[in-house]
């Protein structure tokens, strides 16, 4: 982090809108596939398949 840090202080970019993209990125990341551990978590807690269909959900 320091390295990036520094690299960012560098490009005059606001530390505080740094995390802010950082924190959209991270959830975005966590609900789509391939990665999307918050979907397969619901999936296995609510019992529906990961790959079901917004139909099936409803």
């Amino acid at each position: 982090m320091p390295v990036i840090l520094a690299i960012i202080q560098t490009l005059n970019v606001d530390i505080l809108w740094l995390g802010v993209f950082v924190a959209v990125i991270c959830t975005i990341a966590l609900l789509t596939p391939p990665v999307g551990l918050s979907v397969y978590a619901v999936a296995s807690v609510s019992g529906i398949s990961s790959g079901a269909s917004p139909e099936e959900l409803l």
